[in-house]
């Protein structure tokens, strides 16, 4: 996924389902990957950033570590394909 802020441009991938995810621009990699399960708070997640990262790198990268971003791998996309078809008919029903 393509993303624009501030005359900044990103590229935000999945390495796979369940696997970490990558904010990356020009001279910057941000990596967050799921950490340990902890009792009663769920998964944390660990982050790992190149030494040009500032606040709003990482900024966007933690708030993207919240949504749903299966669908950008080749089998979240084939995984939810079927769902999305649903939705979308019952979208137009009256």
């Amino acid at each position: 996924m393509r993303i624009a802020y501030e005359g900044r441009e990103y590229v935000y991938s999945a390495e796979g389902l369940g696997k970490a995810k990558v904010l990356e621009r020009e001279g910057l990699r941000v990596t967050m990957e799921p950490g340990q399960y902890i009792p009663q708070a769920g998964t944390a997640s660990t982050g790992t950033a190149t030494d040009s990262a500032d606040a709003v790198d990482l900024a966007i990268a933690i708030v993207l570590e919240e949504v749903d971003t299966d669908v950008l791998t080749l089998g979240g996309a084939a995984l939810s394909s079927p769902f999305a078809l649903m939705q979308h008919f019952s979208d137009r029903a009256e």
